[in-house]
This record gives C-alpha cells, sequence and structure tokens, in this order.
C-alpha cells in the first residue's frame, strides 16, 4: 500500500471529524436543564454540554458563545478542493452509516 499524499490525510481527517460530529449530533437528545440547587459543579456540566453542541457547529460558533472579541470566521474552501459543488456530486450515507463511520473512527485528530 503505498503512502498518503497530504491532500488524502486532509481529507481524511475531515472525514473523521465530519463522522464525529454527525454522530454526537445523532445520539444527542437535548442538554439536560441547570439545576441551581446542585450549583457550581452543575454548571460546570452544564456549560461543558453547552460547548460540546455548539461546536458541532464550527469551530467559530464554538469560539464565538464563550468569547466577547471578534471571531474570525473559517475560510472558504479553496476553488480547486471542491470536485463538484451541487448535492449530487457526493453519495449520501444513511444515519445508521453515518453512526457506524464515526464509531469505527479513531476519532479527530
Amino acid at each position: 500500500m503505498g503512502s498518503l499524499t497530504p491532500s488524502d490525510l486532509a481529507m481524511q481527517r475531515a472525514r473523521t471529524q465530519v463522522a464525529t460530529i454527525a454522530d454526537a449530533l445523532i445520539v444527542r437528545h437535548s442538554i439536560d436543564p441547570f439545576d441551581e440547587g446542585l450549583g457550581s459543579r452543575d454548571y460546570a456540566r452544564w456549560r461543558r454540554e453547552l460547548i460540546t453542541v455548539a461546536a458541532t457547529c464550527g469551530a467559530d460558533f464554538a469560539a464565538a458563545l464563550v468569547s466577547t472579541r471578534a471571531i474570525t470566521p473559517a475560510p472558504d474552501h479553496a476553488e480547486d478542493q471542491v470536485d463538484v459543488d451541487s448535492a449530487a456530486s457526493d453519495p449520501t450515507l444513511t444515519i445508521p452509516q453515518i453512526r457506524q463511520q464515526a464509531l469505527l473512527s479513531n476519532g479527530p485528530t
């Protein structure tokens, strides 16, 4: 088996990240409400869950949630990184296939 090119590695990392995020979205139903009676311990749990959900919307969205500074949005993909810009250009996976792919992945790198 030949070595992977940098673009192949980048594509694999992107696929792994998407699979991980998709899995998180599939299995997450909602954030449990914050229980003020438990104090800071429950606030830490609630905040962690909120940031995890926000991170599925993108790194810039999650950064904007926890910062009062201006957040630079993620750059658009370069033209040469897009094969075909249409919904039919990429095969669609079913939710069980996405979940299986996420389970088999090594997680984000």
